[in-house]
């Protein structure tokens, strides 16, 4: 997704074989949106991904909302070294 673009996941369980990444930053007042879609329960589950790998790596001016983020075997969500990125309501 690119700046002030929004991803939203529908109800189920995601399994991707390599990290999430959100590579294309947001600007202020414009952010990227990774988040399940409104009132859905989504699930990225990291089990398929290997040791140490983050299930998510955000770009700056990002936002993560009502995601469950599971099995990760490194960081569940990672933020380094990024600006003005915010994770709401996520497990």
């Amino acid at each position: 997704a690119g700046g002030g673009r929004r991803v939203a996941l529908r109800a189920g369980i995601y399994s991707p074989a390599g990290r999430v990444i959100v590579w294309q930053p947001g600007v202020a007042g414009s952010r990227n949106i990774l988040s399940a879609y409104n009132g859905e329960a989504a699930v990225l589950d990291c089990v398929n991904m290997g040791a140490g790998v983050e299930g998510i790596d955000l770009a700056s001016h990002t936002e993560v909302m009502g995601l469950d983020v599971r099995n990760a075997k490194g960081p569940g969500i990672q933020t380094w070294n990024r600006q003005n990125t915010r994770i709401a309501a996520s497990i």
